[in-house]
């Protein structure tokens, strides 16, 4: 029974290993963990450029639109423009 209990106790060297094989897992997972932080970037930041693109789209479709019956008379042309105006000064304060 006590050559059990001293059996179960580890020796120096297999401390050691323990030590050095949890040094490897950390590495491991300290890497991986940079890993996955430079993907959840990457992402954030291809998602941010789609919603601003698909801004701009929807932007430049409306305006698409609007040109025909804007340019139909010197009013519209006029809020057109104001429009048009509105939309840049909203973008230079953002």
């Amino acid at each position: 029974m006590l050559q059990r209990k001293i059996e179960d106790v580890p020796t120096r060297t297999e401390l050691v290993q323990y030590e050095r094989r949890f040094v490897e897992l950390y590495d491991q997972v300290s890497s991986r963990l940079e890993e996955t932080r430079n993907y959840y970037d990457s992402y954030n930041t291809l998602d941010d450029t789609k919603r601003f693109l698909a801004k701009e789209v929807s932007l430049l479709k409306s305006i698409e639109t609007g040109f025909p019956a804007a340019c139909a008379s010197k009013s519209g042309r006029a809020a057109f423009v104001k429009q048009l105006d509105d939309i840049i000064d909203g973008m230079h304060t953002h």
